[in-house]
């Protein structure tokens, strides 16, 4: 059963989270509760989002797309960028200037996003120690059997 985009009447448990800017929690809610599938019930919470989420950058109002919240949620600004650009058909300044409008007029969401870039910097990190250790490995390896088989 496809969610109606006039109808944005979803849980008030998925209200509170999409609110809170967790929006994976709002659709497993939106899901469990109605039975809907997985793109129905992003439809449903993209609708309440849509109704609820205006940014006033200044001189306008800027429309931030669910696909950008999502990205913000994950640390991934330049992909929540292009989707406001996208939605709005703005200049990269603008988007850039909306959203962060968004995030300091939405603490919580400004804390996830925060909290996910930290998140994917350790995860780099991480990765490039591992990396720099298996070459140092292999270096080591070369270098001590004498690069050449006898």
């Amino acid at each position: 059963m496809p969610a109606d985009e006039n109808d944005v009447s979803i849980p008030q448990d998925a209200m509170a989270a999409a609110d809170r800017g967790n929006v994976i929690e709002a659709i497993r809610i939106v899901r469990e509760a109605t039975g809907f599938g997985l793109v129905e019930s992003k439809e449903a919470v993209e609708a309440y989002l849509q109704e609820t989420q205006i940014v006033h950058p200044g001189d306008g109002s800027v429309e931030i797309p669910m696909d950008a919240v999502v990205a913000l949620h994950q640390g991934r600004l330049i992909d929540a960028i292009r989707f406001t650009r996208e939605r709005n058909s703005l200049g990269l300044m603008q988007a850039k200037e909306a959203l962060e409008g968004y995030l300091a007029a939405n603490p919580i969401v400004n804390q996830q996003f925060r909290a996910a870039v930290a998140e994917r910097r350790s995860r780099l990190l991480r990765n490039v120690v591992a990396l720099l250790l298996a070459g140092a490995l292999v270096l080591g390896y070369v270098f001590f059997s004498g690069g050449t088989p006898e």
